[in-house]
């Protein structure tokens, strides 16, 4: 940067003829001094455009960023892999590293661990089609085991304890049929994962005398079925399905060249300076190191000589030597890269990119070892102590230093930028890259006009300039003005004025063709902002927080201020820019928010972090051709659509200067659309066209699982006991692209609800997880917000305790049976033994009742016992009386008669004697009725008759009635003759003197009571009767 004092002037003629502004001579000789001034700086411009040197000279700076490696800088990176996935792997001579975006996992030899990695001096990482990644090392094959993390390791040749190239392994592939083509120091293998045997192959020589085996450095597998193989000894094509060489191509950069081309023989030789190739009758051999091919199917091959291209159908080849000059021409790495189309190239001299088209090299400020471009568009750049990245699809934001902040920047003539800062310094003509020159002052500068194309400011010391953007020159204004200049606090020019903002308030007009000030009006605050919209009004901030819209045409205002209590107020108590858009919608930059001012309702909109913008404090605003707004704010830059309020930021990652919390936010448009902002210290340039979103959608991937903080091995689906149930994850998405700004998204199905949006953050913790199935899944995006919404789950099982288990509950269910079983048998029980309780209670009632019918039983037996007793004492007596008295004559009949008497009444005490015996019987069941068929009536007249002499005693009438002669039955003869006794002695007993018996037969036998006594009705089938209707007695018998 040059810097120049401000000392020439125009004449005053020429300056009041263009502005109409009147000059002082003090004036005029400020700008004489500085036309000189001016001279001298364009001359020397001129003289270092001439003596610049070539731009391929120097090297082309590029931003690369290192990736750090918390463990310890791996020594010299010799090969990267992008698996399937989306790992990135690097293979390193201190172990293997992967890495996800954000760290690295690393795996070294231990010597005390046999399923660690063999060795640490790695030279290629390989992935098989069934996703296994393999290692080769200088002491073998290693095979990765991810659920265990753990190696397999395998030796081609064991025995070769000499220089041990056979078991130096450079480069693996598989071919159609799962078979792995190892190459190493000593030769091709043929490695059967099956079996796990290697296979030497052995090759086609191209000097028979040659008794050294190749040493194959790397691999390409084409269309068609062939390898084609890199060594130390040239190209060599190779048929896998033959398992057999086809061909062997020797070729050097300065040297003839042997081909041996399907046994047919080819020399040629590349001349650099004629562009021809000359027939020759030699060759020598070039070692290979890195080969690919392009979608034409030509061969690009990095060798100790430089780069070469060979193309398989015309069997040409091209080499190019991208340092001429340097015998170092060695290219140990290449790679095509997926963004350009161009190779880009590890070589001894550094970084270095070739264009296949115009065949030219570009050399970068960066060494490299190992050169490689993954799926979404990273190169990444591995050199003898570090890794790097190279985002070529990083947005084209621009800074510009300037060391101190910029408050305005304004368009002035011819593409040119004018800038004015905090100290007064104006930087002018910004060329694409590079700021030509500037002026350098110490004032503060507090506003700019742009006049006619040419530039007013004023200083904090004084005075009011005018730049004149065309011819570079400086006008000083009349120093009448500078204390009414000196308080000025804001200028705006509109369409037809220009308007001054005082400290006291005060809006002016400023006539600058008579330099005269009209005042206008005044706010009573000193004036912050002021801008005109497209209807005429002017719009008014303070640094209270007042805004005002002035009407100029009718005088009127109308003040809208800030109260936080407002919801519809302003969101914010200063206003560092006004804005309005292409379709007339007023915006409104504050230090609290963005606001969109509603004409319809004079109310205001806003927005601010809540709706995703970095930070509250706003200060520029401006609109492209496609109607987005750019806002810019203190952590950066926005991109805000009005039309449905989406937005994307940019922060300081980008490269981005956000603008100091004291400035107000300028910035400009060019006519191209590029959008300059004003910074904290300096200034940001960019095109909204050339932001590109990152199109790369990103795999997901859960990196770590962990419980109680214990890593733990991750699978498709994991089960835990219950009480190891503390659990977090973390997660990745594998874009290499600013992954800093990758968002991820995850929910536990099963317990959240919905999706959590975690922003940045990239790991899930759940406490105390109950027993039961889950989902844990994640979805992420790249750095531009593009989501893969698939994204990656596992199942979570959380085990129940053993009393929680199925079977647990199985038995609870048991058991619970068991016991409703047991409840119910008890219950039954229980109901069976009050059932017993009440029968046995029952039973001693009626065993009570029977009791006093025995004892009322005896009793009655007793008088039976009486009866006859006393019918036989009778007779006995009146025996005994008529024997006693001997002088009286003894009758024979008489005494016949009594003693009959006394037999039937003895057989009658007989009888109950009998029915004592029965009712034993009876008790022990062995009762049983003896029936035969008889006629009952002479059978009841009988038995009524033996109780005549009983009945003449009681003064009893006894009768016996009958209207049948006959009826025949079927009794038992004992049982009724002891009924009817038992009838008729209780109709004895319960009949007074005086009274009547009557027994009557009928065909339905019953005793009944009569007036004057009782009825004795036997029944038919020997069943009786009796009733008395004035005594407690009932009884039946059956």
């Amino acid at each position: 940067m040059i810097g120049t004092k401000i000392s020439r002037c125009a004449s005053a003629n020429d300056l009041q003829n263009r502005f109409g502004i009147k000059l002082t001579s003090q004036s005029t000789n400020l700008l004489l001094t500085f036309h000189r001034s001016f001279k001298n700086l364009l001359f020397a411009v001129l003289v270092s455009l001439i003596f610049s040197p070539c731009i391929n000279s120097q090297p082309v700076e590029l931003q690369f960023e290192e990736i750090p490696i918390e463990e310890s800088t791996p020594t010299s990176i010799q090969y990267i892999y992008q698996d399937r996935i989306g790992y990135l792997w690097f293979a390193t001579w201190s172990g293997l590293y992967k890495y996800d975006g954000y760290s690295f996992t690393s795996y070294k030899h231990d010597v005390e661990d046999t399923t660690s990695i063999m060795d640490n001096t790695l030279s290629v990482v390989y992935e098989d089609k069934e996703g296994i990644i393999w290692i080769g090392s200088r002491l073998g094959l290693e095979r990765f085991e991810p659920k265990s993390e753990t190696f397999i390791h395998y030796t081609p040749n064991p025995s070769d304890t000499g220089d041990n190239k056979s078991n130096q392994i450079w480069a693996i592939h598989e071919d159609k049929n799962g078979i792995l083509w190892i190459g190493s120091g000593n030769g091709l293998y043929k490695f059967d994962k099956a079996s796990e045997k290697f296979t030497s192959t052995k090759y086609l020589k191209t000097d028979p005398s040659d008794t050294t085996n190749i040493s194959v450095q790397s691999f390409f597998a084409d269309r068609k079925g062939s390898l084609w193989i890199g060594t130390d000894k040239g190209l060599h094509k190779f048929n896998l399905e033959k398992a057999r060489f086809d061909s062997t191509i020797g070729f050097t950069s300065h040297e003839p060249s042997y081909f041996n081309l399907e046994n047919k023989k080819y020399t040629k030789y590349w001349n650099y300076s004629i562009n021809r190739y000359k027939p020759v009758t030699s060759g020598a051999d070039q070692r290979i190191n890195s080969i690919i091919a392009r979608e034409d199917g030509v061969i690009w091959m990095g060798t100790e000589g430089g780069l070469v291209e060979f193309n398989p159908q015309e069997k040409i080849y091209t080499s190019y030597l991208y340092n001429p000059n340097n015998p170092l021409n060695c290219v140990t790495s290449i790679c095509h890269d997926v963004v350009s189309g161009a190779i880009w190239l590890a070589t001894l001299d550094g970084l270095y990119s070739f264009d296949t088209n115009l065949k030219k090299f570009t050399r970068y400020n960066s060494e490299a070892n190992f050169v490689y471009s993954e799926r979404s568009g990273t190169l990444w750049i591995g050199t003898k102590t570090e890794i790097k990245k190279l985002n070529r699809t990083k947005q084209p934001f621009k800074t510009y230093p300037t060391g101190v902040a910029v408050q305005s920047i304004t368009k002035g003539k011819a593409g040119t930028l004018w800038l004015l800062t905090f100290k007064g310094e104006v930087r002018f003509d910004i060329q694409p890259d590079k700021i030509v020159s500037h002026f350098s002052g110490k004032d503060l500068v507090w506003f700019v006009w742009n006049l006619r194309g040419d530039i007013s400011y004023r200083r904090e010391t004084g005075g009011l300039y005018i730049l004149d953007t065309l011819g570079n020159q400086v006008f000083s204004l009349d120093p009448n003005m500078e204390d009414y200049i000196n308080s000025a606090s804001q200028g705006y020019n509109t369409k037809t004025a220009y308007w001054c903002g005082i400290e006291n308030g005060d809006l002016d007009l400023w006539d600058h063709k008579t330099n005269t000030v009209k005042n206008v009006k005044n706010f009573k605050r000193r004036i912050n902002t002021i801008f005109e919209d497209s209807s005429g009004l002017l719009w008014i901030s303070t640094f209270m927080g007042n805004l005002f819209c002035y009407n100029p045409k009718e005088d009127t205002s109308v003040e809208f201020i800030y109260d936080p209590r407002t919801p519809s107020g302003l969101s914010g108590n200063i206003v560092n820019t006004i804005y309005e858009d292409k379709k007339g919608r007023l915006w409104f930059a504050t230090n609290n928010g963005l606001n969109r001012f509603d004409r319809s309702t004079s109310s205001f909109i806003h927005f601010g972090e809540k709706n995703g913008f970095p930070s509250n404090s706003i200060h520029g605003i401006l609109e492209d051709e496609h109607g987005y707004l750019w806002i810019s704010t203190i952590k950066g830059i926005t991109k805000f659509n009005p039309e449905t309020n989406k937005l994307k930021n940019f922060d300081t990652s980008y490269g981005i200067d956000p603008p100091a919390d004291i400035s107000y936010g300028g910035g400009c448009i060019t006519s191209n659309g590029e959008i300059y902002f004003s910074g904290a210290k300096g200034f940001t340039r960019f095109h909204p066209d050339s932001i590109k979103d990152n199109p790369f959608i990103p795999p997901i991937v859960i990196t770590s699982f962990k419980k109680f903080d214990k890593p733990f091995p991750i699978e498709k689906e994991i089960r835990l006991p219950h009480d190891e149930n503390f659990l977090s994850l973390e997660f990745a998405a594998l874009s290499y692209i600013s992954p800093e700004r990758n968002q991820y998204a995850y929910m536990m199905e099963g317990l959240d609800k919905d999706w959590i949006y975690s922003g940045t953050r990239r790991f899930a913790s759940y406490p105390n997880l109950d027993p039961g199935l889950y989902v844990f899944r994640v979805k992420g995006s790249n750095n531009d917000g593009l989501w893969n919404e698939a994204g990656t789950s596992i199942s979570i099982i959380i085990s129940p305790p053993w009393w929680k288990t199925i079977w647990a509950y199985v038995f609870y269910s048991l058991l619970i049976l068991c016991i409703i079983y047991v409840t119910w048998k008890m219950q039954v029980k229980r109901i069976k033994m009050s059932h017993e309780y009440e029968m046995s209670k029952f039973e001693a009632e009626k065993l009570h009742e029977v009791d006093e019918l025995k004892s009322r039983f005896f009793t009655n037996i007793s008088h039976e016992f009486r009866t006859p007793l006393t019918l036989i004492l009778g007779p006995v007596r009146q025996l005994i009386e008529t024997i006693k008295d001997e002088s009286t004559n003894i009758d024979g009949r008489r005494v016949r008669n009594e003693l009959k008497v006394v037999h039937k009444n003895a057989n009658r005490l007989l009888g109950l004697v009998n029915q004592l015996l029965d009712i034993s019987k009876l008790e022990s069941g062995n009762m049983k009725l003896q029936t035969r068929a008889q006629n009952i009536i002479p059978l009841l007249k009988v038995l009524v008759l033996s109780f005549t002499s009983y009945a003449e005693r009681k003064r009893i009438t006894l009768k016996f009635n009958s209207s049948y002669d006959e009826i025949i039955a079927y009794i038992d003869k004992d049982k009724i003759e002891k009924i009817i006794t038992n009838v008729l002695s209780n109709a004895f007993k319960f009949t007074p003197e005086g009274g009547q018996i009557d027994v009557s037969v009928s065909q339905s036998a019953a005793i009944s009571p009569l007036e004057r006594g009782m009825e004795a009705c036997p029944p038919l089938a020997g069943v009786s009767k009796c009733s008395d209707k004035n005594s407690r007695y009932r009884h039946r018998h059956s």
